[in-house]
């Protein structure tokens, strides 16, 4: 039976301009496990926000695109290269947002594909990326189909042991503390998902990897007014400054590939505020992307959940 895999990760817009970028925010903001509101509220919510959001997020798109092309994209795509010649496997890479998780799918059946192997490129479990990812996987099967879903990594070896190379080298050079920065969540999302033990857990694992106590978990990116999961990242650079350590590591652990929320709110913003009220040093340890670390962790997890029946959707 012929096999494809497939990486999906959450996808960004097709280019700068504001247009693309109001409608990716738009289809991203209709998913009711992003927004739990009933239909239509949803849309229209969905719809304000996109329209207001757009000019601003088209250009933070558009001062971390590199000749056009959004790096969450770039490096998905690379990944996939790195894993077919890694496994010998056709790996597409796909998007759950922008529409190209269909079309992934119909390309590995025009090679003739029964059995498909899906990874959701989110470390930890959540509502609005994992179950949201497989609901649509889901919705897309055909009778015939055997489709199979990698689980999320947050404690998986090597997963840990490739972001402890990033932390491990900034402590070298003489940070002093470790932030690391999660996406943040509505408080009412959470209370029905693992998301805040998983990212307790991966920084967990990583203290014990390291060897190393002083790593602070913060949650950024919050959205809209209601109450989300704190302390917020900016909130923790300035108790860490109060407490005296002027030398800070951050990394964004949930984040796979680097994107406007780990290049602009933290290696820009959090920078700044870092340094600006009184840090010495800030080094940004960037998501793992397309390295070889990266690739090889996702290559062992395709070929160890292929064809494993907890797997199977």
């Amino acid at each position: 039976m012929t096999k494809a895999y497939i990486l999906l990760n959450l996808g960004a817009p097709a280019d700068a301009s504001a247009g693309a970028a109001e409608a990716f925010l738009r289809n991203f903001l209709s998913d009711p496990y992003v927004i739990g509101a009933p239909f239509f509220i949803r849309k229209i919510i969905a719809r304000l926000i996109a329209r207001k959001s757009s000019l601003g997020y088209s250009v933070r798109v558009g001062e971390i695109s590199e000749g056009g092309k959004h790096p969450l994209i770039r490096h998905t795509e690379i990944l996939a290269d790195e894993i077919r010649a890694l496994t010998g496997v056709s790996t597409i890479p796909a998007f759950r947002y922008g529409g190209s998780l269909p079309a992934a799918i119909e390309r590995a059946r025009d090679f003739g594909a029964e059995r498909f192997v899906f990874l959701p490129m989110y470390p930890q479990r959540a509502f609005s990326t994992t179950v949201s990812a497989v609901q649509e996987i889901l919705r897309l099967k055909r009778r015939g189909d055997e489709f199979y879903c990698v689980p999320s990594y947050y404690d998986e070896p090597l997963y840990i042991s490739a972001l402890s190379e990033g932390i491990s080298k900034a402590l070298s050079e003489g940070a002093s503390a470790v932030l690391a920065s999660f996406h943040s969540l509505p408080l009412s999302a959470v209370k029905r998902s693992p998301y805040v033990r998983d990212c307790a857990h991966t920084v967990g694992l990583l203290k014990r990897e390291l060897n190393f106590e002083k790593i602070d978990i913060a949650w950024q990116s919050k959205m809209g007014r209601g109450k989300w999961l704190e302390p917020s990242a900016e909130s923790m650079v300035d108790s860490i400054i109060s407490r005296g350590d002027l030398d800070l590591a951050v990394l964004c652990p949930g984040f796979a590939c680097d994107c406007t929320e780990t290049l602009i709110e933290v290696d820009r913003d959090l920078r700044s505020r870092f340094l600006s009220r009184g840090g010495r040093s800030f080094r940004f340890i960037n998501a793992l992307n397309s390295s070889s670390q990266h690739a090889k962790l996702l290559a062992e997890l395709f070929e160890r959940h292929s064809d494993i029946e907890k797997s199977k959707l």
